[in-house]
Parts: structure tokens; sequence; C-alpha cells
């Protein structure tokens, strides 16, 4: 960075003062930038991490059971995943207050 500043500077006086300072904060913005972006990028990552490292003991303790139940001479089930069933019924908000349930 020092050898830009040292470029720019050398142009002061083909370019003008203010076009050098204009062009050192812009270059300071973008390194600024760079700098957010990759620590962003970081965090994300680590972040990534955890998230495989969850699942894989997920999948180890799986195994884990499933060995021991074998051990046992039981069988290990898996859990299943959880669904919920909603069901909306479109007319009844726009009927009258005023009807019978059966």
């Amino acid at each position: 960075m020092l050898s830009i500043v040292n470029h720019l500077s050398g142009l002061n006086h083909r370019i003008g003062r203010q076009t050098v300072y204009h062009v050192l904060s812009e270059l300071m913005l973008t390194i600024m930038f760079v700098q957010a972006n990759k620590q962003k990028r970081g965090d994300i990552f680590k972040r990534a991490e955890s998230y495989v490292k969850e699942y894989r003991d997920a999948e180890r303790e799986k195994i884990r059971l499933s060995r021991l139940a074998k051990q046992e001479g039981s069988f290990y089930v898996p859990a299943e995943a959880k669904l919920a069933f909603v069901v909306r019924i479109k007319g009844l908000v726009t009927s009258s207050h005023t009807f019978t349930v059966w």
C-alpha cells in the first residue's frame, strides 16, 4: 500500500491534491470492506464447521446405539422426523357467525 501512496503523491502536481485524497479514501474504504468480508467469511465457516460436527456426532450416536442393540440381541429403531399436518378450512372465515355445529 505504501508504494501506491508514494505513486499517488508523485501525481500531486498533475492531478491535484483533492483527487489524490479522494483516491486514497476510496482505497482505504475498499481495504476496510475487504477486511470486514474476510472476518465475516471466517465466522460463517466456523458456524458451518460446528454444524458439520453436530451432524457427525449424531451419525456416530446412531451407529453406537445400533451396535449396542445388536450386542444385547435387540433391535435399534431410528427416530423418525416429527411431522405436523395442518389443514386450513377456507370457508370458515367468510361464513356468518350464526351457524350450527352438529
